[in-house]
């Protein structure tokens, strides 16, 4: 279930979205779960073509790189440059994690990202992003360091549909963990696809899926996961 409140004036936008969502996976190592979340975002035109802002969330029960079960705390400031048909976003924050994987541990790091995304038309959307995160945790072997890209092209059928496809290449290294020489090396790659229905006015059903191939220099942790979610979301003006 997801629920969003947008408040828009001539030069500030405010927006708050409530969401529970169940992961199913097809992985026996990682239990199927709800996952809640709350999230804020705040962003005031400065100039014509220019924003700034700031967000703000929590999520509870969320599948992390390092734990298969974390709730994570997460602020970030925004600047966001768009023109005609064009929108490119810079952004920086923070995060905090607690595990609840039973290890009783917890992490923190930062986060940082760029993205344009591009209006192919009026029902066609195109966004490239690229980020790099970071998280030092009190469980020595969880610390990494990582880069990810992704690529997702948006389609509006018909006004009610919305269809979309990407992929996500990652990278990452953990400082901690000792291979030979070096230290432990992994990559994934993960093709997603997703679907939103307006079902009534200001209600949507989500679905998404997506399939995760993890490759390590430590072949113990190459894996396939499959993992589909399923939502219903209300969308709120004022």
């Amino acid at each position: 279930m997801k629920a969003s409140w947008d408040l828009k004036g001539d030069a500030t936008y405010l927006g708050i979205d409530l969401s529970s969502s169940y992961y199913a996976y097809s992985d026996e190592d990682r239990d199927d779960r709800w996952s809640n979340r709350i999230a804020g975002i705040y962003e005031r035109q400065v100039a014509p073509t220019l924003k700034i802002g700031a967000r703000a969330d929590f999520a509870s029960r969320m599948a992390a790189l390092e734990s298969s079960s974390a709730d994570q705390a997460q602020i970030q400031g925004m600047l966001t440059w768009g023109k005609r048909k064009d929108r490119v976003r810079l952004s920086a924050g923070w995060r905090w994690r607690g595990y609840r994987d039973g290890s009783d541990g917890s992490g923190d790091g930062a986060i940082a990202a760029i993205s344009w995304r591009r209006r192919l038309d009026k029902r066609q959307f195109l966004e490239i992003s690229g980020s790099y995160d970071t998280i030092d945790s009190t469980i020595d072997r969880r610390d990494y360091r990582r880069y990810t890209i992704n690529a997702e092209y948006r389609l509006r059928p018909i006004d009610k549909l919305e269809l979309g496809i990407g992929l996500a290449l990652k990278n990452w290294r953990y400082r901690n963990r000792r291979l030979g020489d070096g230290y432990q090396h992994d990559h994934s790659w993960t093709p997603k696809v997703n679907v939103s229905y307006e079902v009534a006015k200001g209600w949507f059903a989500d679905l998404e899926g997506e399939m995760i191939s993890r490759n390590s220099s430590d072949s113990t942790y190459d894996n396939e996961i499959k993992r589909g979610k399923i939502g219903i979301r209300k969308k709120l003006y004022f």
